[in-house]
């Protein structure tokens, strides 16, 4: 539905999903050779929050993340065909912290992390359908050291290290509530963190 491509990722049954920017996002069935699209429709509160699809991403359950530009964070139910959203509200503390995503990312607790524009880092609450957010706060040195959360990974030990744009790389403990800023020069910008697999 566009020819702009920020993400595709392949799930479970074999189908492929793909996230466009402006065209929603794409299910494409290799062995039938065909394309299914899910739009944004703003007089249907079950459709895709925006048709700009930042990163697609299938959790160890085969759940679909859909993470949007403007629009939030969305949940596929494969059952219905049709998207349960996460929108930020500002007179919900409890609610995602911004509507701008980066990324979803699940680690090995099988913990949802989100990241997110000027709105830090935020961990999904499945139980209460609600996020925890850590953000920059300049009175904490042990708080993340920007807003801008792009990218992260978890390392052998249990920790994460957590890319942003503006704020250079950290060191996070979960267990602890601490972030670390490594120092790596004068870099501040970091798209994309990936661990090399021996």
């Amino acid at each position: 539905s566009n020819n702009f491509i920020w993400s595709l990722c392949e799930d479970k049954n074999g189908m492929i999903w793909i996230g466009t920017d402006g065209g929603g996002l794409n299910k494409f069935n290799p062995v039938a050779e065909s394309f299914e699209r899910f739009a944004y429709d703003n007089k249907n509160n079950n459709s895709l929050s925006s048709d700009i699809v930042q990163n697609v991403f299938i959790d160890s359950k085969n759940n679909l993340w859909i993470s949007s530009w403007g629009g939030g964070l969305n949940l596929f139910d494969r059952k219905t065909n049709s998207f349960k959203r996460f929108r930020h509200n500002p007179n919900d503390e409890k609610s995602i912290g911004s509507d701008k995503i980066f990324f979803v990312f699940e680690d090995s607790k099988s913990r949802i992390w989100i990241g997110t524009e000027e709105a830090g880092l935020n961990l999904f609450k499945e139980k209460s359908q609600s996020f925890k957010k850590f953000k920059h706060n300049i009175a904490d040195k042990n708080s993340i050291s920007f807003n801008n959360v792009t990218s992260m990974i978890e390392l052998s030990d249990g920790s994460f290290l957590i890319a942003t744009s503006g704020g250079g790389l950290n060191r996070f403990s979960y267990e602890q509530n601490k972030f670390e800023k490594i120092n790596i020069g004068d870099i501040k910008s970091i798209w994309k963190v990936f661990q090399e697999k021996n």
